[in-house]
């Protein structure tokens, strides 16, 4: 079963060729031309976003939250690092 092959012999019969480099780039073209065509065609049936929607939530909000978050954590690590432990909880061995 095992043939082997010489340098510069001609191709053996039924053998066929992948795609040339042409239609590769071809292909390909017409692939993402698709790609962008969908991509524009959800875009407008999708409709442009709105900004500023009424039901989000404001920044300052947002912000105020993660100021108390901060605050939260400060305390927490003074209060680790004091030494003070938890009390309470046993320890582990």
């Amino acid at each position: 079963m095992h043939e082997s092959i010489e340098r510069g012999a001609p191709p053996a019969e039924g053998v066929k060729f992948g795609n040339t480099r042409r239609s590769f780039l071809k292909q390909a073209g017409v692939g993402g031309a698709a790609v962008l065509g969908g991509g524009a065609l959800l875009g407008a049936v999708a409709g442009p976003a709105r900004a500023g929607h009424s039901d989000s939530v404001p920044d300052l909000d947002i912000l105020n939250f993660a100021l108390t978050l901060e605050y939260l954590e400060a305390s927490f690590y003074t209060e680790a690092l004091g030494g003070s432990g938890t009390t309470g909880v046993p320890a582990s061995s």
